[in-house]
């Protein structure tokens, strides 16, 4: 589907769906009163989310999916926790373990591992 329509259309089919399957249950939360006005930092806190991760981060994937395929989209996925670790040791002050550590080294490990496979193939 990414390779026949933009990452913009791709996204608002998927997000339309989402909405069509969530809608019904936060009616019911909504007459039952299970809903409540989220307060301003929360509130900023979902636009964020609703921006950057979802939105933006979704039309990159979308796009580098149609651009390069899956086997080059694929690789981001090694990198998120990686990434996301680093985050938490810059942003958040969390400790450097030995375990984060050793984490990042098998990433890296598995990215080389990947980048080498078609150089193999192309030799048999």
């Amino acid at each position: 589907m990414s390779r026949r329509t933009s990452p913009l259309t791709t996204m608002a089919i998927v997000y339309s769906g989402s909405l069509l399957i969530w809608l019904p249950l936060l009616g019911w939360y909504a007459l039952h009163g299970g809903l409540s006005m989220p307060s301003p930092s929360a509130l900023l806190s979902i636009i964020y989310l609703a921006a950057i991760p979802s939105v933006g981060c979704n039309l990159a994937w979308f796009s580098v999916l149609r651009t390069h395929g899956a086997g080059i989209g694929a690789i981001s996925l090694f990198i998120q926790p990686l990434i996301g670790a680093l985050l938490g040791v810059l942003a958040l002050g969390e400790p450097l373990t030995l375990a984060l550590l050793g984490g990042g080294i098998l990433i890296f490990a598995a990215l080389a591992l990947l980048m080498l496979q078609p150089a193999r193939r192309a030799s048999v």
